[in-house]
């Protein structure tokens, strides 16, 4: 989505950092063609003058986070569950939300307007759901952390297009439990004090491994940032709000780890030292030795560090193989923040500094070519 002001990205959640597998993971542009042929025979795209309630949430979700931007194309087809998605399909020029027939029935407008809001989040965002079930290990943790944290951003849009912190909780609520307004009473300080009663029990296997945060979690993370001086700027409020949007995100990762008792700022930095032990092996392999001078480099730099994997990768795939899964690990990284950037920037420049240039040249070409100079 080109056109849009800039507000999203000021409120951006500091751990959504989608990785390049994150990007190159999707749905490839041929299915989502596919997809976007079965919408047009199965689905009904919203219309003002067929679906005038939808189109009005549509309409006030659009105006408030895109202005003049590109606006997405909404589709309705028959489901009973609640649900709603959003994807760009290839050799189309704007993104297409999916929404059941179900979550229009029992959301009322504002909360219709935050589902929207969130699903525009996501494109605007450019968060896309690979498929994580081939990844193992550390690769998949980070790609599910890196899913989660996407679903607290958007939410965040969600709440701007509807300007209703209510309204937003409780369209969350609908949606996890199934039931319409009849049969539930939005009560925030009980579900938080649910969350609470979760967290005394310790971290939880099921949310570490989950594409979404738990959805006790994402109310929390709504209140916090309903309460940050970014949110009142955004809606017209400036000079309102107790916490900064840093302060907001502090909290939320805190929670994060209670929750699945790890957090992406933890993964990541097992994958840069990783990515560090890599380079390095990918100077030293690049004539076939293992010199006194690169031992002597290599243990003061990772004496503490079980090296193993990365040896064996030298040993049986030699330079070629080091260099492969450097790039590899870099894709999975993605996005980090300034001080990983610069630790990872300093490390290099003292390979650089302390080997050959015909040594150093094969690492300085791989990492250029994925945007580390």
């Amino acid at each position: 989505m080109p056109h849009f002001d800039g507000m999203l990205n000021s409120i951006r959640f500091s751990h959504d950092r989608p990785s390049r597998v994150s990007i190159e993971g999707a749905v490839s542009e041929e299915r989502q063609e596919s997809l976007l042929t079965d919408l047009l025979h199965r689905s009904v795209k919203i219309r003002p003058e067929t679906f005038p309630r939808v189109a009005s949430a549509i309409q006030a979700a659009e105006s408030r986070l895109l202005g003049e931007g590109t606006s997405p194309d909404v589709f309705v087809h028959s489901d009973a569950n609640m649900q709603a998605c959003c994807f760009l399909p290839g050799h189309y020029d704007h993104p297409v939300i999916l929404l059941t027939s179900s979550l229009i029935e029992r959301l009322e407008l504002d909360e219709l307007t935050s589902v929207i809001g969130h699903e525009i989040g996501h494109a605007v965002y450019k968060h896309n759901n690979p498929d994580h079930s081939t990844l193992e290990g550390l690769e998949r943790l980070k790609i599910l952390a890196a899913s989660r944290s996407a679903e607290v951003r958007a939410d965040r849009a969600g709440l701007l297009a509807c300007r209703d912190l209510n309204a937003a909780v409780s369209a969350l609520i609908k949606i996890t439990t199934g039931l319409g307004v009849d049969d539930i009473r939005f009560d925030i300080q009980a579900f938080l004090r649910q969350f609470s009663e979760i967290t005394e029990k310790g971290p939880s296997i099921s949310e570490t491994m989950s594409t979404h945060p738990l959805f006790l979690l994402r109310i929390r993370a709504l209140f916090m940032f309903s309460n940050s001086l970014e949110y009142h700027n955004c809606v017209g409020l400036s000079g309102k709000g107790s916490i900064s949007l840093e302060e907001a995100d502090r909290g939320i990762m805190r929670d994060i780890r209670k929750i699945s008792g790890l957090s992406l700022d933890e993964i990541d930095d097992e994958l840069i030292t990783q990515i560090l032990i890599l380079a390095s092996f990918a100077v030293f392999t690049s004539d076939g030795k293992f010199s006194k001078e690169e031992q002597d480099f290599f243990k003061e730099a990772f004496g503490g560090i079980d090296t193993s994997e990365a040896v064996k990768l030298a040993q049986v795939k030699g330079h070629s193989g080091v260099l492969y899964e450097l790039r590899r690990r870099l894709s999975l990284l993605g996005g980090v923040s300034a001080k990983d950037e610069a630790r990872m920037k300093a490390f290099f420049g003292v390979l650089y500094d302390s080997f050959p240039k015909e040594d150093t040249r094969p690492l300085e070409a791989a990492l250029n070519s994925l945007g580390y100079v």
